[in-house]
């Protein structure tokens, strides 16, 4: 490097480095995000001369960058905040969010005995997805539909009790309750049915070895 190089030249030149290998495609960070270390003592600011460190050659000099996990989250967006466009797994899994929502609610619904009529819907989720999801993403969504169904489970025994006994109804506040029941539930396995549909479209790379793995859509 030329004799009047600044600071900041020199991490463009370890950041050029760094995108020629391990880290390229991961988005190394601008120079303002690397801190460059020599003999414990960090090189700042970035518009400083090299030459007035008394570098030697020899010297060995540290720089410090998240790693490409952080790298890649770093950069990932919601979509409703994000200029660019969600990617077709970021969307599929904010349509699947919204189905997971209103079936959480029929399920609450039905555990608390609530008309249906008067059990909220929802058009959004209830968090947004990144713009480019990994698999933890999905695997979160996935865990709390896993416990939903496991409630839910416990709704679907009762209502079959109710099919199963195939009463004559004389006290109306009974067959009102148990109308809101089998209603409540089976506007569950409404909201279902497209999130096991969605869930199965999903491609999950078990044997990649990137880090973090992400995931694909049929």
């Amino acid at each position: 490097m030329a004799d009047d190089a600044k600071v900041h030249q020199l991490k463009e030149l370890v950041i050029q480095k760094l995108n020629e290998g391990e880290f390229a495609g991961l988005g190394v960070p601008k120079t303002d995000n690397m801190r460059l270390i020599r003999q414990g003592i960090e090189l700042k600011p970035n518009q400083a001369a090299i030459s007035q460190f008394v570098m030697a050659s020899g010297d060995v000099l540290h720089s410090q960058l998240p790693n490409p996990l952080s790298l890649l989250l770093q950069r990932r967006m919601i979509i409703n905040q994000a200029d660019e466009e969600p990617s077709r797994e970021a969307t599929k899994m904010r349509n699947m969010s919204i189905y997971q929502r209103n079936f959480e609610e029929c399920v609450k619904a039905s555990k608390r005995g609530i008309n249906p009529s008067e059990r909220p819907r929802y058009n959004d989720p209830s968090r947004e997805p990144p713009r480019d999801p990994i698999l933890r993403d999905l695997g979160d969504m996935v865990d709390d539909l896993g416990n939903a169904l496991i409630q839910w489970s416990s709704q679907l025994q009762i209502a079959a009790d109710v099919l199963l006994a195939d009463r004559k109804y004389k006290d109306d506040g009974r067959l009102e309750r148990e109308r809101w029941l089998i209603d409540n539930n089976m506007q569950a396995a409404r909201y279902l049915s497209p999130i096991v549909k969605q869930l199965s479209a999903f491609i999950f790379p078990i044997n990649r070895g990137e880090d973090p793995r992400i995931f694909k859509v049929k």
